[in-house]
């Protein structure tokens, strides 16, 4: 039996539902100044002490052990070391695992022929390019930007569910640096080529209720931006419906290019990232390279292919030139 397709409103929701959801953390009451920062020494002890109180907090839940402290430390960033909202999040986030049967961990190789579709792309800031100015809120610039090129979402090379996973993967992996932990992450959805009614026939409820759980209180990452990209009439219509309902706080992080001269305005905005053309920038993302990276960290026998001098966390897209340079001093070709 088919899946209903889902109401406009609660696939769109999914892309800027968790910006509306997201605390303050880490912000000082208005009016007082903040404390002097502690040394580097009381600074580490008191993080020590906070992750000793967090699993603490967790011994009495069914399946809590299992979580590594990494992921503990994850959520306590995010949450600005406070434990009992960090404790909120493992929960969230081993609750959503269990009833979707996904392990703590997803690897490369569960999700690698929707990696290599290219659905997404995983940027992190290029050291040549110029540093974004400062931003008039004060929040800093985001430390790693996951690009959704929708076009290439294809159930023939997986299930939608099976991308969800994929998506996952890559903010397991961008997590990993304290960077993205402590400045979180930018989304640039490229509507392009896409129709409201095909989204639809390939999106069901289920998938966009999964969407949406998968982030909300279940993973520790902020997006500190949404870029939408050329949304159809249909979907452009039910976005602006659901910003007229968000803080205004939430809707200056959520942008919509509506056409394709507005592409300057996301370089300007993403200005750390080296973007591809059509969207602001004029960079190769040489993604099925970056795939093998992260299957050379799990499998020894891509770890041969791909030199033995990898690191076992995800690496920032280079550009062609220097993969063929890479590969040339290897002796590939």
């Amino acid at each position: 039996m088919l899946a209903s397709a889902p109401s406009p409103s609660s696939l769109t929701s999914a892309l800027v539902t968790t910006l509306a959801t997201e605390d303050d953390e880490g912000e000082t009451s208005q009016g007082l100044a903040p404390p002097p920062p502690p040394s580097p020494e009381a600074r580490r002890a008191s993080e020590a002490a906070a992750l000793v109180e967090l699993r603490a907090a967790l011994a009495e839940d069914a399946g809590q052990s299992a979580v590594p402290d990494s992921f503990l430390e994850k959520c306590l960033v995010y949450q600005a070391w406070q434990v009992d909202k960090a404790a909120a999040i493992v929960r969230g986030f081993v609750a959503f695992r269990k009833s979707v049967d996904w392990p703590l961990r997803i690897s490369a190789a569960d999700v690698e022929p929707a990696l290599r579709s290219g659905l997404h792309w995983l940027l992190y800031p290029s050291a040549a390019r110029r540093p974004p100015a400062p931003p008039a809120d004060g929040e800093e610039g985001p430390a790693a930007c996951l690009v959704f090129n929708m076009a290439r979402l294809d159930t023939a090379i997986s299930s939608v569910e099976g991308f969800q996973r994929m998506s996952t993967f890559l903010m397991e992996r961008a997590t990993d640096r304290p960077d993205v932990q402590r400045r979180g992450i930018a989304v640039l959805v490229d509507f392009r080529g896409v129709s409201f009614a095909g989204l639809l026939r390939s999106v069901s409820v289920d998938d966009a209720q999964r969407g949406v759980l998968l982030w909300k209180g279940a993973f520790p990452c902020r997006m500190r931006r949404i870029w939408l990209v050329q949304p159809a009439p249909g979907l452009h219509f039910v976005i602006r419906g659901i910003l007229r309902l968000l803080g205004e706080k939430v809707r200056r992080r959520v942008r919509i290019a509506e056409s394709a001269a507005a592409a300057a305005r996301i370089a300007d905005d993403l200005s750390a990232f080296e973007l591809p053309a059509g969207l602001g920038g004029t960079a190769q993302v040489p993604w099925d390279a970056e795939v093998s990276r992260y299957l050379a960290v799990e499998r020894p026998e891509w770890r041969e292919r791909c030199g033995s001098d990898l690191e076992p966390q995800p690496a920032r897209p280079l550009m062609f030139a220097q993969i063929g340079q890479c590969c040339a001093s290897r002796g590939y070709f």
